[in-house]
């Protein structure tokens, strides 16, 4: 949940929808709200209200599915082995293997918790700063991915 949440965080894209929902949600709820109180019908308002509701809950809905989605992966709970180097990143569970090129990474996000490493817009992976050995560690990694790819940020 910690890498859903900070990829939602330094994501434009999940930015500009929450905002968006969350513009929405107040410009229907201010209408029930006024439904509610003027209009002889308070059916109306009950819906402008109901629908503001899950425009607000946008949030908790997006956890939810990363928690359904997590749970269905094969591979989840299991421990990931990362070997990185000059040449590039390689990941190992006990059920699969995959060596990538540095290129194969256009974007590296680096925040207080861990790496997001991205293959595309919508895909990352996930290094929490728990898996290094020490801090010198972490500073190596970030150091290679500074020269190696495109577009690395350091944030919060």
């Amino acid at each position: 949940m910690a890498s859903q949440r900070l990829a939602v965080r330094y994501s434009q894209r999940a930015r500009w929808i929450y905002r968006l929902t969350t513009t929405m949600g107040v410009l229907t709820l201010l209408p029930g709200i006024a439904s509610l109180f003027h209009h002889p019908i308070p059916w109306p308002g009950f819906l402008f209200i109901l629908v503001s509701g899950y425009l607000f809950s946008m949030p908790m809905l997006a956890r939810r599915a990363a928690l359904k989605y997590f749970a269905k992966k094969p591979d989840r709970d299991m421990e990931v082995t990362w070997e990185i180097s000059e040449k590039g990143v390689r990941s190992r569970t006990p059920l699969a293997a995959s060596e990538n090129t540095w290129s194969f990474f256009p974007k590296v996000i680096r925040a207080r918790e861990g790496f997001l490493l991205y293959p595309s817009n919508h895909i990352f992976h996930w290094l929490p700063m728990h898996a290094f050995r020490n801090a010198e560690d972490a500073e190596r990694f970030a150091q290679i991915a500074k020269s190696k790819v495109r577009d690395y940020t350091e944030v919060g």
